[in-house]
Parts: C-alpha cells; sequence; structure tokens
C-alpha cells in the first residue's frame, strides 16, 4: 500500500471555499428583481446572503440597512428560544 499523495482538504481549504462561494453572489440568483427599501432596480454590486438565498438592493447602503435589520431580528427571534 502506498501513500496517497493528493492533499486532503482540510478545515481552512474549507473555509476558503465558503469565504469564495460568498464572495462569488451572481445577480442572475437574485430572490428579488426591486430594492425592498427603494423599489428601485437590485445592482449586482449590492448582494447579500440571506437565509441562504441570494438577496439583491440598489445600492451598498441598502444593503448594509438590510444587514443590519436582520441581524437584530434574528438576534431577538434567537432570545425568544
Amino acid at each position: 500500500m502506498g501513500l496517497s499523495t493528493s492533499p486532503t482538504p482540510g478545515p481552512s481549504r474549507e473555509r476558503e471555499g465558503r469565504s469564495r462561494k460568498m464572495t462569488e453572489l451572481r445577480l442572475q440568483d437574485c430572490v428579488n428583481e426591486v430594492c425592498p427599501w427603494s423599489g428601485d432596480p437590485v445592482s449586482a454590486d449590492s448582494l447579500t446572503l440571506y437565509r441562504g438565498e441570494v438577496v439583491g438592493f440598489c445600492n451598498p447602503g441598502c444593503k448594509d440597512k438590510f444587514e443590519k435589520a436582520a441581524a437584530a431580528f434574528d438576534a431577538a427571534i434567537e432570545g425568544k428560544k
């Protein structure tokens, strides 16, 4: 029996894969066509991942506002469990 020379993915390699996936959000995967805050069309530079789905916004400011609000609601829900 010989030793395998192919590297096996370790924890750091798996984290790297997850990070890369999060940075590769695509407009075509977005669950919405208009920004939930402004009603304007979503922009490819303003996407975020929420509960496993890509959500789009018209600009980074709206995306940041959503991320803050979602985190607050998620924390409040978790606190009730």
